[in-house]
């Protein structure tokens, strides 16, 4: 056990507690210091961290209406998911018990393959930012493109994998087979055009860097959230099948991914003129 669990001494109840603690206590140290030196680590007791870290100087400034007009789009850009699939969730329970089962199993699973892609918009967030704080243009555009392809190498990879195996990962969950064959339908509508939000999240993820977070929340928004309504009560409504409901996902990405695209050029154009000035 670390440290932090023997010192909780309430095994998964202090690994849990240890989890939310420590994110915390590192907020709380930053906050700490920041206070102490004015967001500046020279001429404080603080300063030898400076060295240790870097060797050079370090200032830091922290500004609340940056953080925000960056995270907060982000975590709407996020929760704008959440709220299409409530709905998505309710048609697919009027559609019985076997939907419902398979619509788990296959969520588990295809979660997964998201993860993988979820993770080098992330890093394309962070080398972009980092990047164009150093006014290396040619590195961001270069870190953007190689996010694209590593997102979309392992996307459709773990697709592959995923789609081959599908009947013996659904049965882990289920071993019935309507259940298993449902979910098979789902992950082959969901898992297997998956690469095309690669580009909505690496694209939304590298305008981030770039300082532009609303307009990539806005498109999402519209292209995730406003195209599954309108399949569920246009479409799905007159055509109430699973096939059809599961049509929503690929539907919404392609819709979407065009957008954001068509976004990302525009202010790629945009900042790249602005830096050759």
């Amino acid at each position: 056990e670390s440290t932090e669990a023997q010192y909780y001494n309430f095994n998964y109840i202090g690994a849990s507690l240890q989890t939310v603690s420590i994110p915390w206590n590192g907020y709380k140290a930053d906050i700490i210091i920041f206070g102490a030196t004015g967001g500046n680590y020279n001429g404080s007791k603080y300063s030898h961290i400076r060295g240790e870290i870097t060797g050079s100087d370090v200032c830091i400034k922290v500004s609340s209406k940056n953080i925000i007009k960056i995270g907060l789009p982000a975590g709407i850009q996020g929760m704008v998911f959440s709220i299409s699939n409530i709905l998505i969730q309710a048609a697919i329970n009027s559609l019985g018990p076997d939907a419902m089962a398979a619509s788990a199993a296959a969520f588990t699973i295809e979660i997964n393959v998201y993860c993988f892609l979820n993770a080098f918009a992330q890093a394309t967030t962070t080398f972009v930012s980092q990047n164009y704080g150093a006014g290396n243009m040619a590195r961001c555009l270069m870190v953007t493109k190689r996010g694209m392809m590593l997102a979309l190498g392992s996307t459709m990879g773990m697709a592959v994998l995923v789609l081959l195996l599908s009947q013996q990962l659904l049965g882990f969950f289920n071993p019935d087979a309507n259940v298993i064959a449902l979910g098979t339908v789902r992950l082959w509508y969901i898992v297997a055009p998956e690469f095309l939000q690669v580009f909505i999240d690496v694209f939304s993820g590298a305008l981030r860097g770039y300082g532009y977070s609303l307009g990539p929340a806005i498109l999402t928004l519209v292209g995730i959230c406003g195209v599954r309504i309108i399949w569920l009560y246009s479409v799905f409504a007159v055509y109430s099948t699973y096939d059809v409901l599961m049509a929503c996902y690929s539907i919404s990405w392609l819709v979407t991914g065009a957008m954001i695209v068509g976004m990302y050029i525009h202010y790629r154009g945009k900042i790249l003129g602005a830096n050759a000035k």
